[in-house]
């Protein structure tokens, strides 16, 4: 029932009629157009269901606004159940306080293996939360944590857990306002963490010494295989350092770098690197103004890595 057009009377009655269902193995509500959706009366039934849905195995309720005075019982709920292993909240504005409750279930709880939790203001309590939990949960796999301002002080938080952890693949974390200090935090993860194959920190403002930071890590690291790097303003000399890590890394699969300032110089330089790694087949650099020339020169370098492959 994505992105429907039903009414808080709508989902009411649907929640209702779940609440003692103990068969249901999916539900897919996100973005429900209607007003009000997620009313107090609707979020009570859906607290109800989810804590008694025995064969639950996916929860998708994104893109809404759960109602303020039952939110922290919507996530007990989830904390409880047993069978949940891909929960989407994201976009439902949980807050500081929910999130914490969620991270607490993180610690102990292993089934759950993918999480949506990108712009729910988890605040820094929030983000020192799901640090904590990241350090000891064994089970997530994938975490979207776009669009929380996590800043500094909240991305030293989860990438402290994350040194640690051995089971998340892919951290996707669009949006967080990193700055030098985060960006330096996320240097010092690809390095210690030896499981994320895939990690998105597009759009968060890295400059210059945060990105060259970032791409020594990179240098070192044998296990990151698509690195996501849109939007963060990278000009020559970004482009230059990036060159120079491609040349020594030897597992990057896949770099995007769409929406960046990189001038023809630049990506010439890093489509000059490709022909030295045999491994990164895919260079994204949409909405870049590059020159036709350019573009050329970074599609037969793309080429040239695949027919080696071959």
């Amino acid at each position: 029932l994505d992105n429907t057009n039903i009414g808080s009377k709508d989902v009411t009655e649907i929640f209702e009629h779940l609440r003692h269902n103990t068969t249901l193995v999916h539900l897919h509500l996100r973005k429900i157009r209607g007003d009000d959706a997620f009313s107090l009366e609707a979020t009570g039934f859906l607290a109800e269901f989810i804590k008694h849905a025995t064969a639950l195995k996916s929860l998708w309720i994104g893109k809404n606004e759960i109602h303020k005075d039952n939110v922290c019982d919507v996530i007990e709920a989830i904390n409880v159940n047993p069978c949940i292993t891909s929960l989407d909240i994201s976009h439902c504005k949980i807050g500081e306080k929910a999130t914490t409750i969620l991270a607490e279930s993180l610690k102990m709880k292993s089934q759950i293996t993918t999480l949506w939790m990108a712009d729910n203001n988890i605040g820094e309590a929030g983000a020192i939360a799901i640090g904590e939990a990241l350090a000891m949960n064994s089970s997530l796999t994938f975490l979207w944590i776009d669009h929380n301002n996590l800043g500094a002080v909240g991305t030293t938080a989860l990438c402290q857990g994350l040194k640690v952890n051995k089971t998340l693949i892919s951290l996707l974390m669009q949006e967080n306002n990193l700055g030098e200090a985060g960006a330096t935090e996320i240097a010092n993860l690809i390095k210690a963490n030896t499981k994320i194959k895939e990690l998105d920190i597009g759009r968060n403002g890295i400059e210059e010494n945060g990105l060259a930071a970032i791409m020594d890590a990179v240098k070192v690291n044998t296990n990151l295989t698509k690195l996501f790097l849109r939007y963060n303003k990278i000009e020559l000399n970004g482009a230059l350092v990036i060159a120079e890590a491609i040349r020594k890394n030897y597992t990057l699969k896949e770099l995007w770098l769409g929406g960046n300032l990189l001038t023809d110089e630049g990506a010439s330089k890093i489509a000059q690197a490709m022909k030295v790694n045999r491994f990164l087949s895919v260079l994204a650099v949409s909405y870049t103004h590059l020159t036709l020339p350019t573009i050329r020169l970074v599609q037969i370098s793309v080429v040239a890595v695949s027919l080696k492959k071959k």
